[in-house]
Order: C-alpha cells, then sequence, then structure tokens
C-alpha cells in the first residue's frame, strides 16, 4: 500500500482509534498478561517508556530554561550598566550556589573571584556611591 487512497487513511485511523480505546479499557493487570503472553519483556519496555519520557522531560525544561534566560536578556537586566542600573528582583532574589568545598575553606581569590562575579552582574549594591 505505497499511495494509501482517501478511504484507506480513514480505515486506518478508525483502527487506531479502536485499538487505542481497547488498550484503554484494559485493567494493568489484563495489559500485562497480554503483553507477556506475545512475548514481550513488560520490565524492559516499562524501562525504555520511563527513559524516553525523562529524556522528553528533560528536553522540555532544558527549553523552558532556555526560553527563560532569552526573556531575561530581552528584559536587559543582564546587560544593566551605569548609573542607576538595578538588576531586576528576579537576580537579587535568586537562591545562588557555589559548588562543594570538600570541607576545605574558602582562599581569599575564591572569595574575590564569587565579588567580581556578583559585581558584572550587579547583584549587590555599591553602598560607596550613595
Amino acid at each position: 500500500m505505497n499511495n494509501p487512497t482517501e478511504k484507506d487513511r480513514l480505515a486506518i485511523l478508525k483502527l487506531e482509534d479502536a485499538l487505542v480505546d481497547d488498550l484503554l479499557a484494559m485493567s494493568d493487570n489484563e495489559l500485562t498478561a497480554d503483553s507477556r503472553e506475545i512475548g514481550m519483556d513488560v520490565e524492559q519496555e516499562a524501562m525504555h517508556v520511563r527513559q524516553l519520557l525523562e529524556r522528553t522531560a528533560g528536553k522540555a525544561r532544558m527549553a523552558a530554561a532556555k526560553a527563560e534566560l532569552a526573556e531575561y536578556h530581552a528584559r536587559g537586566a543582564l546587560h544593566a550598566r551605569g548609573a542607576g542600573a538595578r538588576p531586576s528582583n528576579d537576580l537579587r532574589e535568586a537562591r545562588l550556589t557555589l559548588a562543594a568545598r570538600n570541607g576545605t575553606d574558602q582562599t581569599e581569590a575564591d572569595i574575590k573571584s564569587v565579588a567580581e562575579d556578583l559585581a558584572e552582574l550587579a547583584a549587590f549594591e555599591d553602598k560607596s556611591k550613595k
């Protein structure tokens, strides 16, 4: 059936709908028993579907994060410079974290580096200019 007609397409769609309705009407036990009966490794299939969903969810979270970052850039929050420039509340209210230090204290260089990063992001107000 290389070039199905419109009639064939409609028949296939009706068949798909009927199969989905049958699957949805089955209990979990019936579905598991039928799947095993045809030789399906149910646990393997469940793991495969779980991985597929995790990848899809991960991609959705990444897309949402990229969109949020683009919106943030569009508002000019990361490009705010000069007199009176204030970052949005998003950055000031963010809970920033640092990498684990495995029980060691931060060096003066570490502290200076973090302060420079925060200053570059305009994350805190320079009180000496007031």
